[in-house]
């Protein structure tokens, strides 16, 4: 019988087949995308409701939501820096034409730069409408006291 090791991350970033993304880290995309979807159908739900309280309510998950994909992506980011470091990423399609090796960095890049500039934008919306403690303090989190 081998011995059991313990799961760390670096195991669980060297765990994968040379032109895949780790389990980890493909888990971690999808509940990105799942988010951003949650805040996509609450952010269209909330601009269509007329009652204050109703809106109210939907940005309070909306903000929530929000913050969740701010330290997701910034998980995922950590993740490929990891990765990269240790030469453990899938690198681009052998054969395949420059420009598209280059609109593959652009878009990469952007899957980065557009999720953390709308949560530094939201947070920065919330901070400066005077509301941010009212949110943040009496309303979201007051399940948790």
């Amino acid at each position: 019988m081998q011995p059991i090791t313990p799961l760390t991350l670096e195991a669980l970033l060297m765990k994968r087949q040379p032109d895949r993304y780790s389990t980890p880290v493909v888990l971690l995309h999808w509940s990105i995308t799942l988010a951003v979807l949650t805040l996509l159908a609450s952010g269209f739900s909330a601009a269509g409701k007329a009652d204050v309280a109703a809106k109210a309510s939907i940005l309070r998950l909306h903000l929530l939501v929000g913050m969740l994909v701010l330290a997701l992506t910034l998980l995922r980011l950590t993740f490929k820096v990891r990765e990269s470091r240790a030469g453990n990423r899938p690198g681009p399609l052998p054969g395949a034409p420059r420009w598209q090796h280059l609109l593959a960095r652009v878009t990469y890049i952007l899957l980065y730069a557009v999720p953390i500039g709308m949560a530094a934008s939201g947070i920065a919306l919330v901070a400066l409408s005077g509301d941010g403690p009212t949110h943040l303090r009496r309303r979201c989190l007051a399940g948790l006291r």
